[in-house]
């Protein structure tokens, strides 16, 4: 949670889906509900946002000099 946290402060942007995802994988992981399980309609959204999070990635790593 503070990796999300300090990466969303420091960067926002198409990292904001981070924690939705995180949350997300807890709740499949560990179910507290009935229903706490994956619905096939999340799983497009749910690859799009990894995506998304991966490319601002790629494009943000050449920019930072201590992970060179």
């Amino acid at each position: 949670m503070t990796v999300e946290q300090v990466v969303r402060a420091q960067f926002g942007g198409p990292f904001e889906g981070f924690g939705t995802l995180r949350r997300r994988r807890s709740e499949i992981e560990y179910p507290q509900r009935p229903g706490d399980d994956i619905d096939v309609t999340e799983v497009p959204a749910a690859v799009t946002s990894a995506e998304q999070i991966l490319e601002a990635a790629r494009q943000l790593l050449p920019r930072l000099s201590l992970f060179r």
